[in-house]
């Protein structure tokens, strides 16, 4: 009787564990966000690029490129970012407000000119 009872036991424990391990593979995978930040007069403009979350926390942060080009690659968890820019020196650049919003696996555009 106590070894049908600790076999069940068991099984049950087994079941928990891949329950836990599937809902975790159900976890929303990170996306991406790709643009360009150009200045009025057309020309790229090589900057510090910030997305932050609603909490305050900096998700993500890369500079876009001489031609104003940028790409983060799948890292960027689900959710929506206020757009921050910065200057080579760290300045904050003034701009409009931006919010970008990250789907789970999918690519975001961001176009910006200062």
């Amino acid at each position: 009787m106590k070894t049908a009872m600790i076999t069940r036991i068991g099984y049950l424990l087994v079941g928990i564990f891949l329950l836990g391990a599937v809902l975790a593979s159900c976890e929303s995978t990170p996306g991406e966000v790709s643009g360009a930040i150009k200045y009025a007069d057309g020309r790229g403009a090589s900057v510090k690029i910030v997305l932050t979350s609603t909490a305050g926390v900096e998700a993500w942060s890369g500079t876009s490129d001489t031609d104003g080009v940028f790409y983060s690659g799948k890292v960027v968890p689900a959710g929506t970012y206020k757009v921050t820019l910065f200057k080579g020196d760290g300045t904050p650049i003034a701009h409009e407000a931006k919010t970008v919003d990250i789907r789970p696996d999918g690519t975001a555009t961001l176009l910006m000119t200062i």
